[in-house]
C-alpha cells in the first residue's frame, strides 16, 4: 500500500468535487479517496477529529452521500484498520520465503510483525491505542476479528506455531495458548517502545532480540511436551 501523501489530497478532492455521476469504477475510486483523506485526518487529529462533517465538507458531499459508502464513522475506521492488516499480511507471507526450518519461519514471522508496527508508530497508535467504543453502545466497538484478512493472519500464526512441532501431535489449546502469548509479548514490546518512551530501555536491540528469542523458545518448548 503506498504511503499516505497529504500534499496530493487537495488535488484529489478538487477533482472529486466535479464528479457527480459516477460509474461503479469511479465510485470505487471515490471511496478510496474518501478513505485516504479519512486516514490522514485520523493520523493528524485522532478518531474524534476524523469526523463525518470534516469529510463531507472536504468533498462537498452530503452526509447522506457519505452513508452510501460507509455505514458509520466506526465502519470507516474499520476500513482503515483492514488496510493496515492487509499490508501486514503480505509482509508476513513474504517473511516465510526462503527459510529452511519452521523455527526460522516463526522467528521471521514475529520479527516482521514487530517491525511492521515499530516502523509505523502512528499506525500502531491508531489501531492498538485507540478505544473507539462508546460507553453506551458496546456494538460500536470496532471488530475486525471476523474479517477474512484478520482470520488469515491468525491462521498463518497458528500454522507456523504448529509447524514447530515437526508433525508431533499438539493439543489445540496449547497451540492457541502459544498464539495468544506470541501476540501478547509482541504487543507488550511495541507498547513499551512506542507508548512508554519515558521508560529507560538500557539496550533496545538486545531487548528486542531477547523478546523474539523468548517467543520462539516458548513455542518450541511447548511443542516438545
Amino acid at each position: 500500500m503506498p504511503k499516505d501523501d497529504p500534499s496530493s489530497m487537495s488535488h484529489s478532492i478538487s477533482q472529486t468535487k466535479r464528479a457527480r455521476h459516477r460509474s461503479a469504477e469511479s465510485q470505487a475510486d471515490f471511496k478510496a479517496q474518501l478513505l485516504a483523506h479519512a486516514k490522514q485526518l485520523y493520523l493528524e487529529k485522532g478518531f474524534e477529529g476524523m469526523s463525518i462533517r470534516a469529510l463531507t465538507e472536504a468533498f462537498s458531499m452530503s452526509p447522506m452521500s457519505f452513508y452510501g459508502y460507509f455505514e458509520s464513522k466506526h465502519d470507516l475506521a474499520r476500513h482503515i484498520w483492514i488496510d493496515f492488516f492487509q499490508e501486514l499480511l503480505g509482509e508476513l507471507l513474504a517473511a516465510g520465503e526462503g527459510k529452511r526450518s519452521p523455527v526460522q519461519v516463526l522467528t521471521a514471522h514475529v520479527r516482521t510483525y514487530v517491525d511492521y508496527w515499530e516502523s509505523r508508530p502512528d499506525r500502531y497508535r491508531m489501531v492498538y491505542m485507540a478505544d473507539l467504543r462508546t460507553e453506551a453502545d458496546e456494538a460500536s466497538m470496532i471488530k475486525v476479528g471476523e474479517h477474512p484478512v484478520y482470520q488469515q493472519i491468525a491462521a498463518l500464526a497458528r500454522e507456523r506455531v504448529l509447524a514447530c512441532a515437526y508433525g508431533k501431535p499438539v493439543p489445540e489449546r496449547t497451540v492457541r495458548l502459544q498464539c495468544d502469548l506470541m501476540l501478547a509479548k509482541a504487543v507488550g514490546y511495541l507498547h513499551t517502545i512506542l507508548a512508554m518512551k519515558r521508560y529507560p530501555i538500557a539496550d533496545r536491540e538486545a531487548f528486542k532480540k531477547a523478546m523474539l528469542k523468548d517467543i520462539v523458545d516458548a513455542v518450541v518448548e511447548a511443542s516438545d511436551v
